[in-house]
């Protein structure tokens, strides 16, 4: 089947291919999703809202299913004092916000963030207010990067023929990850 094809078919329910790109897929399927919206295809409020909600209801399935299955084995393994996976997210994170937020960008590793989170004790109502707050920002940079892609060089003209700023864009793009990352963990700081 041709690109223009599915698109076609889809753009009649884009709410529905929105959502499964959202929980099947995650950035990898949000990124094409919202170059497609950078080509004119949908709108960024529409793409963001859908993904938003899929994108929440998925982290609170997993977050649920661990609170369920705290007795199974494969689940124990995760908080175990020896555990790989408590080694690194006490390397990776000062707090349960930072997080959160740098394994949505980690490719495999928010599910386990969210299992780790839940069976650590993590509050229900906590988890899910630090979910939304870290989901935004990272949701907001998905699509930036995704509808600046279908913008293309019409939009921009040749990146590469300006250094300054391309080296502009990639010093804010840290600094506004650097700001966030601190204005979540002085929120949460304050909080405790």
């Amino acid at each position: 089947m041709e690109l223009q094809s599915l698109i076609e078919n889809y753009s009649r329910h884009p709410d529905a291919l929105f959502f499964v790109a959202a929980v099947l897929g995650g950035p990898e399927l949000i990124l094409p999703l919202a170059f497609l919206v950078g080509e004119g295809f949908w709108s960024i409020p529409h793409l963001f809202a859908v993904t938003f909600v899929a994108t929440i209801l998925v982290d609170l399935f997993w977050f649920i299913l661990a609170r369920l299955g705290r007795n199974w084995k494969w689940l124990q393994k995760l908080t175990h004092e020896d555990s790989r996976v408590k080694k690194w997210v006490k390397r990776l994170a000062k707090s349960e916000a930072s997080l959160l937020f740098m394994t949505k960008f980690i490719f495999g590793t928010r599910t386990v963030s969210v299992l780790y989170l839940s069976l650590d004790g993590l509050k229900f109502l906590r988890f899910m207010l630090l979910n939304i707050i870290v989901t935004i920002p990272w949701l907001l940079i998905i699509i930036a990067i995704g509808w600046l892609a279908g913008r293309g060089s019409s939009f921009f003209g040749n990146i590469m023929d300006h250094p300054v700023l391309l080296a502009i864009g990639v010093v804010g793009l840290i600094l506004t990850f650097q700001w966030t990352k601190n204005r979540i963990e002085k929120k949460i700081m304050n909080e405790e």
